[in-house]
C-alpha cells in the first residue's frame, strides 16, 4: 500500500455512545493489522452539507478509504459521489443499495423474531414493542422480525402496543409509560436497544412494578449497561465490533488490490438471558 498510505476514514451519525465506542474497537482492530490509521468523524446524517462534508475529507491526500455507518451509509446521492470520486468504501448498513459497494449487517430481523419468540415460549401474548429511529434500517428490520413472530403463532398485532421511540432512553422511558398507562397493559415490552429498554425499566419502577415478575423487560444490543441496569437486562448481542471490523477490512483488501470473497456479510446475534424476563 505503499509508505503514503495512512488513514481510514469512519463516518458515523448515532446517538448511542456505547454502539460508536464498539464500531472505533472494530475498524481500528483491522487499521492496526495494516499499521494505518483511522480518523473518526461524526456527522449529522440530516445535515445540508453532509455530502460535501464527507467528500472533502475523503479528498484528503492522506485519506484512502471510508467506512460509513448508517443512517449516513444509506444517503444514496453520497453513495454515487463517492463512487464518482473513486473512493473505496464499505458500508455497515441493514440495507443493500444500487452502487453494489461492499457492505456489512447483522440478522436484526432474524434475531428480533429470536427474542420475541422467547417471550412467547415462556407464556406471554400481551407484548409491547418500542420501534427505533426511523431513520435506521436496523429498527425496521426489529419491527418486522417482532411481527413476524406474533403472526407465526397466530398472535394479534394490538396498535397501542407498538410505540416509536427513537434509539435513546428518554424516548424508551416515555413511550414505557404511555403503554402501562393503557387500560390492559402488556405483560413484556421488547424495546428496539438497550438504552430505550433501560427507559422502559425506569418507567416500570416509577410505577412501583416488580420486573420481572409483574413485567417483563428486554432489549437489543447488549451495551455494557445492560448488564449494570436493575436488574440485568435480557438482550440481544449484537456483533457490532465485528460487523466494524469486517467492513474496515473489505476496504483494506480493495487497498491492496485483493479481490473480495463477497461483497456482503452478515453476523448473527446472540440472545443473552439475564433477570429481566420471567412467564407472567
Amino acid at each position: 500500500m505503499g509508505s503514503s498510505f495512512k488513514l481510514i476514514g469512519l463516518f458515523y451519525d448515532n446517538p448511542q455512545q456505547d454502539y460508536v465506542i464498539q464500531v472505533q474497537e472494530g475498524a481500528l482492530r483491522a487499521c492496526r493489522r495494516q499499521g494505518c490509521h483511522l480518523l473518526i468523524h461524526p456527522y449529522g446524517s440530516t445535515a445540508a452539507d453532509l455530502v460535501e462534508t464527507v467528500l472533502s475529507v475523503a479528498r484528503e491526500p492522506a485519506v484512502k478509504g471510508c467506512v460509513l455507518t448508517s443512517p449516513i451509509a444509506d444517503d444514496q446521492e453520497l453513495l454515487t459521489r463517492l463512487r464518482e470520486a473513486d473512493v473505496p468504501f464499505a458500508r455497515l448498513s441493514q440495507r443493500p443499495c444500487a452502487c453494489e459497494a461492499p457492505w456489512v449487517c447483522a440478522n436484526d430481523e432474524e434475531a428480533a423474531r429470536e427474542m420475541t419468540e422467547y417471550l412467547i415460549s415462556l407464556g406471554h401474548r400481551r407484548i409491547a414493542h418500542i420501534m427505533g429511529h426511523p431513520a435506521h434500517g436496523a429498527a425496521h428490520d426489529r419491527l418486522k422480525g417482532y411481527r413476524a413472530a406474533l403472526a407465526a403463532h397466530g398472535i394479534p398485532e394490538e396498535k397501542g402496543l407498538v410505540r416509536q421511540g427513537f434509539f435513546n432512553f428518554s424516548s424508551g422511558q416515555s413511550c414505557a409509560a404511555e403503554i402501562l398507562s393503557a387500560e390492559r397493559p402488556p405483560t413484556a415490552i421488547f424495546a428496539a436497544n438497550d438504552h430505550m429498554a433501560m427507559g422502559a425499566l425506569e418507567a416500570a419502577h416509577e410505577r412501583k412494578l416488580k420486573i420481572p415478575e409483574e413485567l417483563s423487560i428486554c432489549g437489543f444490543d447488549d451495551v455494557r449497561m445492560s448488564r449494570y441496569a436493575w436488574p440485568p437486562l435480557t438482550t440481544m448481542s449484537q456483533p457490532i465490533q465485528k460487523c466494524a471490523e469486517a467492513a474496515a477490512e473489505m476496504v483494506l483488501k480493495v487497498l491492496r488490490g485483493e479481490p473480495l470473497e463477497t461483497r456482503h456479510v452478515e453476523l448473527r446475534s446472540e440472545l443473552v438471558l439475564r433477570c429481566t424476563t420471567a412467564p407472567p
